[in-house]
């Protein structure tokens, strides 16, 4: 649970941040199950995904990590998690509100958030979706439409995975009618960093993760997204 330091300290954080939006939706990934006494939810982001006709690195501790940032930063009222119910422990039931329900990926991320990073429920809401982002997308924009929301620029934005940022965008948000207004996971990680003094180190734990963190430019990419919620961003290029 966070302490009171930790909350103060996240009210100092929002009070910097110049970017703030109403409503994130927060794109799901595969979950799994662990006994990793660190991990008191129970469960942990899982390495790849399920179902995938190649070896699929999904790179979800980075996204989770970004979500917790980005609430510890203040950047939204509320963070919407539609997502499906978990392949790898198909016909399995869990108790949610009382009731034996699927493994739902929504789910299962707001209590990884809740337990194991400290995050406030009051500000986590998640949705049962089906199979892809694009079904996500559809139960966030029905959700929209309940809760009477403004899908518009600085009401509503979209967090995921920096190399899920173009599909996410190009296909599922646009298939769905819905705008791509899309930020990083990892932008905010890099921002509260930036804030704790702490940049460097923050850019090599991305770069441990490989993959595409391990180039340079995608860092630096990243990291301009940072600086821009922080209002710190600066052109990169010089001699124009």
């Amino acid at each position: 649970m966070s302490t009171h330091n930790e909350a103060k300290k996240g009210l100092q954080m929002s009070n910097r941040l110049v970017h703030r939006i109403d409503v994130v939706c927060g794109f799901a990934f595969d979950i799994e199950k662990t006994a990793n006494p660190e991990r008191p939810s129970g469960f942990k982001p899982a390495g790849d995904h399920l179902g995938s006709i190649e070896q699929n690195p999904i790179y979800a501790q980075p996204r989770i990590e970004g979500f917790a940032a980005m609430l510890r930063l203040g950047f939204c009222r509320m963070l919407v998690i539609p997502g499906k119910d978990e392949r790898r422990y198909k016909g399995e039931t869990i108790v949610i509100d009382g009731k034996p329900s699927k493994l739902w990926q929504g789910w299962v991320i707001r209590e990884m958030l809740i337990h194991d990073l400290g995050a406030d429920p009051s500000k986590i809401h998640w949705l049962p979706s089906t199979g892809t982002t694009g079904n996500a997308a559809i139960a966030f924009l029905e959700f929209a439409r309940r809760e009477h929301l403004s899908i518009e620029e600085g009401e509503v934005e979209f967090v995921t995975s920096w190399y899920h940022c173009p599909r996410a965008g190009r296909i599922a948000l646009r298939s769905a009618g819905l705008p791509p207004f899309l930020t990083p996971a990892e932008a905010f990680t890099l921002a509260e960093a930036e804030l704790d003094g702490n940049r460097e180190a923050a850019e090599q734990r991305l770069r441990s993760f490989g993959g595409h963190f391990t180039d340079s430019r995608v860092i630096q990419e990243i990291r301009g997204v940072a600086m821009f919620l922080l209002g710190k961003d600066r052109p990169q290029t010089k001699g124009w």
